[in-house]
């Protein structure tokens, strides 16, 4: 795995990790078969934040959450003890063959050097017939009217950071290669063109607080040099509702396959 670009996991962390999981949810957690007593796992579960909106969701299913860092599963057990969690790295899960019938995961593969080693490992705990979904970035399809000097050169600059890293802020493009490549069937990949803007002002107001609460979660990675574009960066988000005519647009991309 590379270096995480957001930080520690302390409270405005888990505060980020939350309100993202309640706004991403609206648009990713759609169109399951996921009926009552089904075994579904959080891959990368973090705080729990999306684990919670899954059995929101979904009541009734079996929940699973894991994750690496052994910091965010005690906040996990501790704010959302609906799953049983577990530390484990992705590449390596410890569980038996063909336990799931559904494997969730989103903004994990951008971070890891290795993204085919993660799939294998979701292929090889998936019932023969079910399904996984993994929600990743795009970082080219960001973008803001008007546009503002400080928001890309903060943007440009966390990608630039990833790249370095061995990790990948556009994976999104190769998430069906991917799938497809570890051996999925039925590989449905599209991406979700979000457009804030006085007609949507849920999806204005949510991405804009995303991306702002992302510049400043990574302005300890970025150094002291960057820490005054990031904070005007984060503030030109957070305005930019006001601004006659802006908008704000964001692309992440879903991609679906069948073990």
């Amino acid at each position: 795995m590379s270096e995480y670009i957001h930080g520690e996991t302390d409270p405005h962390e888990t505060a980020r990790l939350e309100h993202m999981a309640a706004f991403s949810a609206h648009f990713i957690l759609r169109d399951f078969d996921l009926c009552p007593g089904r075994h579904v796992l959080d891959l990368a579960s973090g705080v729990g934040a999306m684990t919670e909106q899954l059995a929101n969701c979904y009541p009734g299913t079996r929940l699973f959450g894991v994750d690496i860092q052994m910091q965010s599963l005690r906040l996990a057990q501790a704010n959302h003890s609906i799953a049983a969690y577990a530390q484990a790295d992705g590449a390596c899960l410890p569980f038996s063959d063909k336990t799931f019938d559904f494997v969730h995961c989103s903004w994990l593969l951008e971070h890891v050097h290795s993204p085919l080693s993660i799939l294998r490992e979701v292929y090889r705990v998936l019932k023969a017939g079910r399904q996984c979904q993994f929600t990743e970035v795009d970082n080219s399809s960001f973008r803001t009217i008007p546009e503002y000097s400080e928001v890309v050169a903060v943007m440009s600059a966390l990608c630039s950071i990833q790249v370095d890293s061995g990790a990948d802020p556009y994976i999104g493009r190769r998430l069906g290669q991917l799938l497809q490549e570890v051996g999925f069937s039925n590989v449905v990949v599209h991406s979700l063109a979000l457009r804030g803007d006085k007609e949507d002002t849920f999806v204005f107001e949510g991405l804009t607080e995303v991306f702002a609460n992302i510049f400043e979660s990574a302005e300890q990675t970025l150094g002291p040099e960057m820490a005054r574009q990031v904070r005007t960066a984060a503030t030109r988000l957070r305005q930019l509702h006001s601004v006659k005519g802006g908008a704000i647009f964001y692309s992440p991309v879903v991609g679906r396959g069948t073990r």
